[in-house]
């Protein structure tokens, strides 16, 4: 059975897009000797979305994100890119999409939504060790004594 985190492509974000003014954005962005964006979004987002994820859940292998989140990636780096260009048209139509995109992380990281547990687990360290509890005190309570209040 296949992994349940996915590592996003090019491919994917170009298969999601039928916005024609967007790939005539990406299109002349590109042709004019600046580098691909998507080259610098994917791996940003990619990071952000494992963000919202590690607040509640186990991360996947590094790079990797739930498919379940896949959309919400893919809304984000379409909206980016869209408003790499000023006064975009693209932009805002891609902004009610982004905003939802963002909503969903918030519910991820929030634990009301549901992601799946990776297969493999990451072994990189997610977050700071927590902190260390006082030593146990056992506490005795009854008639005749009232210790540990």
């Amino acid at each position: 059975m296949p992994d349940t985190w996915i590592t996003i492509a090019k491919s994917d974000v170009q298969a999601s897009i039928n916005d024609t003014e967007l790939e005539m954005l990406l299109a002349t962005a590109i042709a004019s000797g600046q580098p691909d964006p998507t080259t610098i979004l994917i791996p940003d987002v990619t990071a952000e979305v494992r963000g919202y994820v590690r607040r509640r859940n186990t991360l996947g292998p590094t790079g990797t994100i739930p498919q379940e989140l896949k959309d919400a990636a893919i809304d984000l780096i379409c909206y980016r890119c869209a408003e790499r260009i000023a006064g975009s048209e693209a932009a805002k139509n891609w902004k009610a999409a982004n905003d939802s995109a963002l909503a969903k992380l918030d519910k991820v990281a929030a634990g009301e939504l549901y992601v799946s547990a990776p297969d493999t687990p990451t072994t990189e360290i997610t977050s700071a060790p927590g902190p260390s509890m006082p030593p146990f005190v056992p506490r005795r309570f009854g008639y005749d004594e009232e210790r540990g209040i």
